[in-house]
């Protein structure tokens, strides 16, 4: 269950401290975790980028992507 699904069958009323900073704080760790996943992300495709491989995202005219590595398409 996702903190959408959590948030979403849980009666949460924001309107008292309680709600407000329960509220907040879901955010928070959310916020957190985003960071994290970004982190990671960046540096997979730093390392795979170093290693001269395919780090991923649109092959650019006039080349394709062949064993992990991008080659120019002399067609």
């Amino acid at each position: 269950m996702g903190m959408k699904d959590f948030y979403l069958s849980q009666r949460m009323d924001t309107s008292t401290p309680q709600g407000m900073i329960f509220l907040q704080m879901i955010g928070g760790f959310a916020e957190f975790e985003r960071k994290i996943i970004n982190e990671r992300t960046k540096s997979g495709r730093i390392a795979t980028a170093r290693k001269n491989q395919y780090a991923g995202g649109g092959v650019p005219y006039g080349y394709q992507l062949l064993n992990g590595k991008v080659v120019k398409d002399e067609q």
